[in-house]
This record gives C-alpha cells, structure tokens and sequence, in this order.
C-alpha cells in the first residue's frame, strides 16, 4: 500500500519528454581521400536514436539509444541476430540545484564554437565522452569544467570475468572554460603516455547589428619523454549581413595552424569540429595539411549565407590551403562547399550539398555530393 503510494508520488513528480531522430544520408564520392584510381563510391547510411529524459525536480536522467547502419550491410536480416550498430551515445544523471549543475555518465556535449572539442554530428555515430562536467551558469559569468576519460588503461573482459586487471596509462581529458559576454578563457589538459596542455581566448560576439566577428588564439605545449614542443593557432571569422533581398552575409576567415618547424611544432585540433573549419570533404588534418603530416595549415577562405525564404538557406565556402611549413610546393588545393537546408515541415529537414577537393595534380581531384533527411521529435 505505502509501496504503491509511492510509486504515484513519483510518477505524478516526474516529468518525461521523449525524443527521437531519424537521419538517413546518401553519399557519392569519386574517390576516397585523394585515390580516384580506386574508383567511385555511392552508399547510404541512418541514424536512429529513441531516447528522453525524466525529470523530478533538480535531478534529470537522459539516456538515448542509437542504431547506425549501411543500408544493404546485412545480406539476410532474417539470419542476423546481432545488434552490431547498437549503441547508446547519451547517458546521463544531472543534478541541477539553483546554477549548478552536475552532470555524470556518456555526453554528447560540444565546448563553446567546437574548435577543440566536438560531438562529430556530421558522422552518424557522434562522438561521446565519457566523465563529469560541472558548470555554474550565472548572468555575468558561465563556466564549464568537465573530467573526461578518453580511454581505459587497465584490461577487462566482462564476457569472461567481472575482474579488472591493471594495463596502461588511463587516456584522460581535463577542461575549464570561462565565459563572460563576448570573451571566453579556455584551458585543456589532457594526459596518458605523454602530456599536453592547450590554452587560448576566444571572442565570439557582434560589433554591430550588421557584423559578426569571431577571433581566437591557442597555444599548445606537449611533453613526452623525448622533451618538450610548442604548437600554436590563430584564427579569425568576420560575417557582414546586407539589408537586401535574401538577407545576404559575406564574409573572410583565415586560419593559422603551427607546423613543424622555425621552433614549433605541429598543432594538434585534439577533437575539433574539422568539417566546420577546414573543408567538408576532410581531407586537411586527415591526409593532408595539418597535424596529418607536420606542414601545419594557412587557410583563407570566402563565405557566402543565403536565405532566399525563411524556410530555405544556402551556404557557400570557398577555401584555399596552404602549407606552414611546406615539405614542397606550400599550395595543397582549393575547396568549394555548396549546401542548402529546406525546412519541409516541423522537425523535419532537407539538407544536401556538394563539394570538391581540387590539389594541383589533376589525377588527385575528388567531388562529393551528398542528400540527406533529418527528422527531430
């Protein structure tokens, strides 16, 4: 009786809110990562995520399921009994009291403008981290301190054993970020077999009603058992929106990435946003440019924003790469991105897109065209 009582409490206290999306994507590319002699590639995959979070006063719980999947990978459906593309990205237990907050478990959660720390939405699966974050949300200041576990050392086999037995150095992550209005104090540590530490400014705000204006700097020392090294970044974004038909904004940004070389080293983004900042198709800090062979990156770039109706807009990105320290020629290519996003009904969205990668070297050209729907409950 007192039992069921208190199950009515609870259930009349708690506040649930679902949440679902359903993100199937067609791709075609005309040769993975510079290799066109390969041949073309055209696939689709999807994203499906079943989740919510229940609430009862400061403490909140979330937890999302995720099946991601290649349309076609599994030959007889009938005869699979596995759930290999299963996951659950986010799960978590938050205690909120007043402008605290206190979050622990799996996280899907970007710092500030995703230049050192993203949650890959472009992939299906995400990126998740796993740790505690605190933050304190006041109205002149905000800050975010999050101790994240990138890797577990010690070995287990829970299959075999619910033992523990002790293995590498644990790869961890340690972050604080400072905000207060347009100016943001970030600071990232992270450790295992070696260390490094990041440290930077970034302004993110508006001069004017017409301008936006985003600068930010970081330097970078890492230690490892051959000595030290210091990396370094800069980079700045300016968008001036014009009071004209389609609401127009142009605008410039220019990227700075050390490499190795004139006493620096190469600049490592640790899991930053690279489709927001050095092209769609990612080849630059992958395969070339970059931390992915030491030359480091200087990339201006040209942008164009266009909303030819309140349910359509239009992004257009001209980059150019180059070299910090070029092994050779310092010009790697030339990178247009063209992408379009429909709203076609609440919760649902249209998006697709096409992108080219243009090296000097005719044989190494690759384009990428792409169609999306995105559907959020």
């Amino acid at each position: 009786m007192i039992g069921a009582w208190m199950l009515s409490l609870v259930a009349t206290a708690a506040e649930l809110v679902p949440e679902a999306q359903l993100r199937p994507r067609w791709e075609a590319d005309t040769g993975r990562d510079s290799a066109p002699s390969a041949g073309g590639v055209s696939y689709a995959t999807m994203r499906s995520r079943l989740g919510g979070t229940l609430s009862a006063g400061p403490v909140a719980a979330r937890v999302v399921f995720a099946d991601v999947r290649v349309f076609g990978e599994e030959a007889h459906t009938r005869q699979d009994f596995s759930a290999d593309g299963m996951d659950m990205p986010i799960g978590t237990l938050t205690w909120s009291p007043g402008s605290v907050a206190v979050t622990v478990g799996r996280m899907q959660t970007s710092l500030l403008n995703e230049r050192l720390l993203a949650i890959a939405n472009w992939r299906q699966p995400g990126r998740s981290f796993d740790g505690v974050r605190l933050t304190l949300d006041r109205p002149a200041l905000t800050l975010d301190a999050r101790a994240l576990l990138i890797a577990e050392g010690d070995t287990h086999d829970f299959a075999a054993t619910d033992q523990v037995t002790p293995g590498e150095d644990d790869q961890q992550l340690f972050l604080l970020a400072a905000t207060r209005g347009a100016l943001s104090a970030v600071a990232v540590h992270q450790r295992g077999t070696g260390a490094q530490s990041t440290a930077g400014l970034l302004y993110d705000g508006a001069p004017t009603s017409a301008l936006s204006v985003t600068a930010e700097a970081y330097a970078q020392l890492r230690t490892e058992d051959a000595g030290a090294e210091l990396a370094a970044m800069a980079a700045v974004e300016g968008l001036c929106a014009l009071p004209v038909a389609w609401a127009p904004q142009v605008g410039m940004q220019l990227e700075w990435l050390s490499g190795e070389g004139a006493g620096l080293s190469t600049f490592d983004t640790i899991y930053g946003a690279n489709h927001r900042y050095y092209g769609h198709i990612d080849m630059i800090n992958f395969v070339e440019g970059g931390n992915a062979d030491g030359q480091g990156l200087v990339a201006p770039a040209a942008l164009l924003r266009l909303a030819p109706r309140e349910d359509l807009s239009v992004s257009l990105d001209l980059h150019a790469f180059f070299a910090a320290q070029p092994l050779d020629d310092p010009f790697l290519a030339v990178e247009p991105d063209l992408a379009a996003r429909a709203v076609l009904a609440e919760g649902l969205s249209a998006v697709w897109g096409v992108n080219a990668w243009l090296p000097a070297d005719p044989a190494a050209r690759e384009v990428m065209g792409w169609a999306m729907l995105d559907l959020r409950l």
